[in-house]
């Protein structure tokens, strides 16, 4: 595997091509993670591979959700059982965390869906919005320190879906493409599968 990392400046095009993997380049932020990632697939389209770099540099030093909702490579940078910085010390309760997350990860590899950045529009969408086809199935994530209201879920096909919560396992009710609205209260993110019934 080849990766470039250019350490938080853009990447330069005309190395694209030679790469692997792009990651975030040392985010300062959760926001920069998902806007990179939705830029990096819509210059490298289908197959291309991102990560989002290691969490702790995502916000709180813990949101696997926002490598894992634009379908993202999850990265950890720890230590273990100690190490120069405790703030990156693998903890019990922090391992636990870790494992909840790669266990989704590995149950689901948006790494190898279909990113639909056609979907939402990361300026003007509200809350934060991100899609990923994996076979049958829409994977949503959405975003905001805060949200309670309906969220559309562009993008089903005919038929119906189930909706669930892959993260939380709590189920979400059924949509169809003309009733495609779902109300959510959450605080920093949600996540949504969307499955056909039948």
């Amino acid at each position: 595997m080849v990766e470039l990392c250019p350490c938080g400046t853009a990447f330069a095009f005309h190395n694209l091509p030679h790469v692997d993997q792009y990651p975030s380049s040392d985010p300062l932020s959760s926001y920069q993670v998902r806007t990179k990632g939705k830029t990096m697939k819509a210059l490298m389209g289908r197959g291309s591979s991102y990560s989002g770099d290691h969490v702790e540099l995502s916000d709180g030093g813990d949101d696997f959700a926002s490598s894992y909702g634009v379908g993202a490579v999850l990265s950890t940078k720890f230590t273990y059982p100690a190490g120069p910085d405790e703030s990156i010390v693998l903890t019990p309760e922090r391992e636990a965390l870790w494992r909840r997350w790669l266990d989704l990860y590995e149950q689901n590899m948006l790494t190898t869906g279909e990113y639909r950045g056609e979907l939402y529009d990361i300026g003007f969408d509200k809350p934060e919005a991100h899609a990923v086809a994996k076979g049958a199935a829409l994977h949503y994530a959405f975003y905001a320190q805060r949200w309670d209201g309906a969220v559309e879920l562009r993008g089903l096909g005919r038929g119906r879906y189930r909706l669930t919560d892959p993260f939380g396992g709590t189920p979400l009710g059924t949509v169809d493409a003309r009733h495609n609205t779902v109300k959510l209260a959450f605080e920093r993110f949600q996540l949504v599968v969307a499955e056909p019934i039948g």
